[in-house]
């Protein structure tokens, strides 16, 4: 199971770039690099990617709950 502290996706554009691409690719099909490939899904990948941005939008929107009540 990933770590929601692990690399933050949210932390950049690149990070959650890097993301979707990944999932995006994880999904089977057309796979998006410099030329479309066609892969098979990647079901154990999908969920530990979705997890992974779960646990990190909740993160996150814990912190920014924080900083808005601190902010009061």
């Amino acid at each position: 199971m990933p770590k929601s502290s692990d690399n933050n996706m949210f932390a950049n554009n690149e990070s959650l770039k890097r993301w979707c691409m990944d999932l995006h690719n994880s999904l089977g099909g057309l796979r998006a690099e410099r030329s479309l490939i066609i892969s098979e899904v990647d079901m154990p990948k999908v969920k530990a990617l979705c997890e992974t941005f779960v646990l990190q939008w909740n993160s996150n929107w814990m912190a920014a709950m924080e900083t808005a009540k601190e902010e009061e």
